[in-house]
């Protein structure tokens, strides 16, 4: 138990606490009460030297002790989930005819680069070998909601080649430290077998 003095105050239903844990940490709660005064909501957020390490939400509401009488407040806590890692993700395809990698961009909001190759990929009658490509993005492919799709296009160079499309959908956990989702790729129009992938940070 921490005894906050003098007493934060309650100003229009609103407070908001916060007190130094040690030499590193800092703890803040906001809230508010609702209009009947027994029930209560906000944020938490810890941090340390500065940097936020967690954050979520918390419902509270009074309950009555039997024995004493005495109005007890119940805080429940809801984790709010982790953003994706900043890193560059290798992604297992389950195939060795078609793999890649991609980079989540510093601030978590959108994937900045992806690295693909294919080896002796069959796909209606063609066989196709591409060397390892990359293709940087910006604006980054957005990450919403934990969520997002990378489209790539690739066209024939010099007369040679094949109309390519490389569609990736995926959507991260609530760690921010595995992704999965699937892959389609498309050859002059025709839709080759698809598949499923799973990922994680490199470290």
């Amino acid at each position: 138990m921490v005894e906050i003095s003098p007493p934060r105050p309650i100003t229009g239903g609103q407070f908001t606490l916060d007190w130094d844990y040690g030499p590193d940490w800092d703890i803040v709660i906001h809230g508010r009460f609702d209009e009947t005064g027994r029930n209560a909501s906000g944020t938490w957020e810890v941090s340390r030297e500065g940097t936020t390490c967690q954050k979520g939400t918390w419902e509270s509401s009074t309950v009555r002790a039997e024995e004493t009488e005495e109005e007890v407040a119940v805080v429940e806590v809801e984790e709010e989930e982790e953003a994706p890692k900043p890193n560059e993700w290798t992604a297992s395809t389950g195939s060795s005819q078609f793999t890649f990698t991609f980079t989540v961009s510093p601030d978590s909001t959108g994937i900045t680069e992806i690295y693909y190759s294919f080896f002796a990929f069959e796909c209606a009658g063609w066989v196709m070998t591409i060397t390892p490509s990359t293709v940087e993005k910006s604006p980054p492919y957005p990450i919403t909601g934990g969520q997002f799709t990378i489209e790539i296009s690739r066209s024939p160079q010099y007369g040679q080649g094949l109309d390519l499309d490389i569609v990736i959908q995926g959507s991260f956990d609530e760690t921010g430290t595995h992704a999965s989702g699937t892959w389609e790729i498309s050859v002059e129009g025709t839709t080759c077998p698809a598949g499923t992938w799973e990922a994680s940070p490199n470290s």
